[in-house]
Parts: C-alpha cells; structure tokens; sequence
C-alpha cells in the first residue's frame, strides 16, 4: 500500500531482514513529511494517524481504521455557529497572550 507521510509527521520503519543461519539484522529507515512509501499492514497501524492514501488498498485501509461518528442528537445549526464563533474568539485571545508575550522586555533605543 502507497501511503504519503503528513508534513510534520516522520515515521521510523524497522525492518528485520534473515541473514541466514538464524541471523537477522535490523534495518531502520526514517520518512519524512512529504515522502511516499510502500508500506505493509503492520508498519501502516503503527503510523496510520501520519498517513495519507496515496493508491486505492491504502484507501480502504484507512477507511476501514475509522470508526464512524455521529452527532449528537438534538444539535442545531444555530448552536455549531455558537460553538464556532466562540472558538475562534478564544483562539484570537489565546493568539493576543502569545503576541503580548514574545514582545521584547526591554524597548529598543531610541536613536
């Protein structure tokens, strides 16, 4: 399965590879944001929240690892606007503390 890693996100894949004998040798290959990868059903349930489907069997497989969720009953339009108005006037308040906080505690001089 072609899976695309999220930007952000890196996957570490461990691979162990038969030498022979009884003899493995572990294999560690690191991907990146951006990157694609051919990845098997073991190695994707490890990494699939990193993962965009890049090919149809990725897909499904993802499809397949999420659970349906439903609204809860009795929610109106009216409310979600509320609940969305009211984030975003905190995530504008949070972004202000943020803003006030990485000001310099000593004002440049004045030439």
């Amino acid at each position: 399965m072609k899976f695309q890693v999220r930007e952000g996100f890196v996957c570490k894949l461990i691979n162990k590879i038969d030498l022979g004998n009884d003899k493995f040798e572990l294999q560690e290959n690191t991907i990146y944001g951006g990157q694609v990868v051919d990845l098997t059903t073991e190695q994707a349930d490890a990494h699939a929240h990193k993962l965009d489907p890049k090919d149809k069997a990725a897909e499904a497989y993802l499809a397949a690892k999420v659970a349906p969720v439903s609204a809860p009953a009795g929610v109106s339009a009216e409310h979600l606007a509320l609940v969305q108005a009211m984030a975003a006037e905190m995530a504008k308040a949070i972004v202000a503390s943020l803003q006030d906080a990485i000001k310099p505690a000593v004002p440049p001089a004045k030439a």
